[in-house]
């Protein structure tokens, strides 16, 4: 456009800017001021000065609904040179000109007509060349055609396109481009033409050997297209399973990543939900049964993992016991609690499990072993976890770890009238107590001597610990020798069990253990004395003071005469 200034109107100065499509006349300097590069093509068309000029500004711009002037004149100057020159231009420059003219409403004139039918001349050279380069051209033709009244171009664009998603799908599948010509087709007119290709079960077993041939990435891809093409998977029934076990198949060829069976699984829930393993599996058993077991381990590892919820994991395990694979399903479920990050997930499973009906009786006791591995015995924060199992747990199901801490726990909360053999019968059944963790073996101790016991829970107390591994009773009578005034009654009743003991040899062991704790404790001449007065009976008086001398003796024999001189006065 041409502008003229004049010079004394204050509120009219104007400069040209950088993409101005305009050219100002000064009438006072007699010059002309215009910015050459932003002018271009527009420049060139409009300065030419013949039928170009002439057509290009009473026709072409007139076939657009373009009430200013701006600077994309410079794009449609460059895309009618494109369009309406002598010259033959490549795919891609016709495509680039064909998207400016898409930017605006398009009447219908003479010059837009000859434009349709020069690009439709040429369609089948731009499309030889390259269709993922024309799918712009193909499209802008698909819009116009309403335009000019050419009610057949969008049946040809169709056959068009469907005859090449068969080539790139099918019959070329080897030259590759499933990628790109999706990325152009998605979104685009011509879905609904590949769709009808893709679904039509006719093409799909004609071609099965070539989707088995996939590599895993267009596999998977192939089936995304098909799930969102076909707008209804679920009526397709068998048909859909058949694309599954197909794309499936031609994953395993490969090998299949665990990425690709994340994005199989996504997909198919996307279209059938919770339904997406059972859809998989039947799909894979009915048409493709020799990989079965080989996709259901690839389901496994993806599905598990702490991305699993716990509803998830007992919906792939329904999954999986509706085919009997209770092998399998103990393997996800050793996924999901080897993998869980907090106590209160397995707490939760712990409660699930016992009644849910996916698992038969031989699982379920895996679930609680395996559940049981991840009791921390070191500590006191898995007591509700522990106790979860305990209460659950299948018959005869050993739980070692839950059942020591449990057992700890039902010992500090007696109560009056029970006895301590039936409070830790469960448990002893369960090889309580084995844990030789030091902290663990303190916190028993601990609660031994805490509670309140008969001579009959007291003599099973010693029964049990000489059952076991030394360690406990070495600690147990450790810990009561250093606080039987405390606990006198204990004190007694384990002198008497000693003295009672039917089996000389066990008698020995129990009396060198004593020995040791005393020998051990560091305590003087005249605390160890106490200790004696504690008993109420001579005879058990007479005893002990044995058992001194004879850890006065061990002294001796072990640190010499120097020490023994501290324990001297001990013998009578």
């Amino acid at each position: 456009m041409i502008v003229g200034v004049a010079s004394k109107d204050k509120s009219n100065q104007v400069r040209i800017l950088n993409d101005s499509p305009y050219v100002v006349l000064d009438g006072e300097n007699k010059k002309a001021e215009f910015n050459m590069e932003s002018l271009g093509e527009f420049f060139n068309i409009i300065s030419s000065f013949d039928g170009m000029h002439e057509r290009f500004s009473r026709e072409f711009l007139q076939s657009f609904d373009i009430h200013f002037p701006s600077a994309d004149f410079n794009a449609l100057a460059k895309a009618y040179e494109i369009l309406c020159g002598d010259s033959f231009g490549s795919p891609e420059e016709y495509a680039k000109a064909l998207s400016v003219l898409s930017k605006y409403k398009i009447y219908k004139t003479n010059i837009i007509s000859e434009i349709y039918e020069k690009v439709n001349c040429r369609l089948g050279q731009f499309i030889k060349s390259s269709l993922e380069k024309s799918f712009p051209i193909l499209n802008w033709v698909g819009d116009v055609s309403d335009v000019v009244g050419d009610p057949d171009a969008k049946t040809r664009l169709s056959e068009i396109i469907r005859d090449r998603a068969k080539e790139v799908f099918f019959t070329d599948y080897k030259k590759g481009g499933i990628t790109a010509f999706w990325d152009e087709v998605k979104g685009g007119p011509f879905v609904e033409d590949v769709g009808k290709l893709l679904t039509d079960m006719s093409v799909a077993d004609e071609y099965a050997e070539v989707i088995r041939l996939y590599d895993s990435s267009d596999a998977v891809l192939f089936l995304e297209i098909y799930c969102m093409l076909c707008r209804d998977i679920l009526r397709k029934g068998e048909s859909a399973k058949l694309i599954v076990s197909y794309c499936v198949t031609s994953c395993e060829k490969k090998p299949m990543t665990d990425s690709s069976y994340k994005r199989i699984l996504l997909t198919l829930k996307k279209v059938v939900g919770d339904d997406a393993l059972k859809f998989l599996l039947d799909g894979i058993k009915t048409y493709e049964p020799e990989i079965f077991d080989s996709v259901v381990d690839h389901v496994i590892v993806v599905s598990s993992g702490r991305g699993l919820t716990l509803d998830d994991m007992f919906l792939l395990c329904g999954d999986l016991s509706e085919y009997g694979m209770y092998d399998k399903e103990q393997m996800l479920v050793r996924h999901y609690i080897e993998d869980a990050e907090n106590i209160m997930e397995l707490e939760a499973f712990s409660e699930r499990a016992v009644s849910a009906a996916c698992f038969d009786e031989k699982t379920k006791e895996k679930i609680y072993e395996l559940l049981d591995g991840r009791v921390n015995v070191e500590g006191q924060d898995s007591e509700i976890f522990a106790a979860s199992i305990q209460k659950n747990l299948p018959k005869d199901t050993v739980c070692t770890n839950s059942a020591h801490i449990v057992a700890i726990d039902n010992l500090l909360h007696m109560k009056k009238g029970d006895s301590v053999k039936m409070c830790l019968k469960p448990y002893i059944k369960q090889d309580f107590p084995s844990v030789l963790s030091k902290n663990y073996v303190a916190r028993l101790i601990s609660a031994l001597l805490k509670i309140k016991t008969t001579r009959e829970d007291q003599w099973f107390i010693l029964d049990l610990l000489l059952e076991s591994p030394d360690i406990f009773l070495k600690q147990y009578m450790s810990a009561l020798v250093m606080t039987a005034e405390s606990n006198p009654e204990k004190w007694e009743r384990t002198l008497e069990f000693i003295y009672a003991s039917p089996n000389a040899r066990t008698k020995r062991k129990l009396e060198s253990i004593l020995s040791s704790s005393i020998v051990n404790s560091g305590l003087k001449k005249k605390n160890l004395d106490a200790l004696g007065k504690l008993l109420s009976d001579k005879s058990m008086r007479k005893y002990y003071e044995n058992i001194i001398d004879d850890a006065a003796d061990e002294i001796k024999e072990r640190d010499g005469s120097i020490v023994s001189k501290l324990f001297g006065g001990f013998r009578k």
